[in-house]
């Protein structure tokens, strides 16, 4: 999985600042509540979609992520041709949680804030940088980035 955005800001906290002796899982969990309060929301454009306050975007190859979230949806497979995205807008905190929980289980109810989108390539830009990570490693902060099926990520140069 490759995810933009505040769950890569969680990964990159978690990697600086968990002691050692915390269990992995948690030591996931305990950045998530500040990083919730204090992240703000980004334009971007994945292909030809706008998006004005973007939180996170979410690239899957299957339906499991790590810990058994299942940020691709239910009907994610791994051998379909295809990724399935989750770009994940601002909302109100009550409309978040639902987000976050349709995110672990992957049963999303229908929401103006969560956009799902297949496909075998993907283009994203944005005026700003963006944190980025992939399995649980962080990558550090793009402007615009390229992911296709063949597993191929390409960081692009960013635009001036």
């Amino acid at each position: 999985m490759l995810s933009a955005g505040i769950s890569a800001e969680i990964v990159k906290k978690k990697e600086n600042s968990s002691p050692s002796w915390i269990p992995r899982s948690l030591a996931y969990l305990l950045p998530i509540p500040h990083t919730l309060y204090t992240h703000q929301p980004q334009e971007g454009k994945l292909n030809t979609e706008n998006f004005s306050s973007l939180i996170g975007l979410f690239f899957c190859n299957g339906i499991y992520a790590g810990g058994g979230m299942k940020f691709g949806g239910n009907e994610a497979l791994l051998d379909d041709e295809s990724l399935n995205v989750m770009a994940v807008s601002k909302q109100p905190l009550i409309p978040l949680f639902q987000s976050l929980k349709g995110l672990v289980t992957g049963n999303f109810t229908s929401s103006p804030y969560l956009y799902k989108i297949q496909g075998d390539h993907f283009n994203f830009s944005s005026t700003s940088s963006f944190a980025l990570e992939a399995d649980g490693e962080f990558l550090g902060y793009f402007s615009s980035f390229e992911i296709s099926k063949a597993g191929k990520i390409e960081i692009l140069p960013a635009h001036s």
